[in-house]
């Protein structure tokens, strides 16, 4: 069966909606013994799956990842999940910075999210050397939270932001 691709993603049917999306299946990945190799679902699930949240984040936050990182795993079959669940994630981390402003008593929710970044490093919560990190979430958030047309990020590149993230959240809550 051909599957038809239109826009630059899979046309999702009752007979493909199941099957890997051609564009995930041609990545490769380097084993441990140097060699390339493609990269199959499996793979993906695992490294998606790798990066985790401390115990000490809170539920909410922990919810709230498990859905974007599980999502971007799906990827695999609709390729613009990938994209979707990263933008996503860059409301998790919003959701962390704002529970943890709010638990440390620093001002109310409906603070702008980059003022909340602001206090939290002015606390000392976020290390001032951290400071371009946190604004560049900022930034990202901004950004696919108000988009003019789609984009497709590759899953490498959502790997790398997951695990970015999974650490800034971390550092949130140790």
């Amino acid at each position: 069966m051909t599957t038809e691709y239109r826009d630059g993603f899979k046309v999702l049917t009752e007979d493909n909606w199941l099957e890997p999306d051609d564009v995930a299946t041609h990545g490769v990945i380097f084993t441990d013994d140097g060699r390339l190799e493609p990269i199959t679902g499996n793979r993906w699930v695992q490294r998606f799956m790798t990066p985790q949240l401390l115990p000490s984040v809170p539920d909410e936050v922990q919810r709230l990842f498990e859905i974007a990182r599980s999502a971007m795993a799906y990827g695999y079959f609709f390729y613009p999940l990938f994209t979707l669940a990263e933008d996503q994630l860059y409301r998790v981390v919003e959701a962390a910075v704002t529970i943890k402003f709010l638990s440390m008593r620093l001002g109310s929710e409906g603070v702008p999210f980059k003022r909340k970044i602001q206090r939290l490093i002015e606390e000392g919560i976020i290390l001032a050397t951290e400071e371009v990190r946190w604004l560049a979430v900022v930034d990202l958030r901004n950004a696919v939270s108000h988009p003019k047309d789609y984009h497709l990020v590759t899953p490498i590149t959502v790997l790398r932001n997951l695990c970015r993230i999974t650490g800034l959240i971390n550092l949130l809550f140790p």
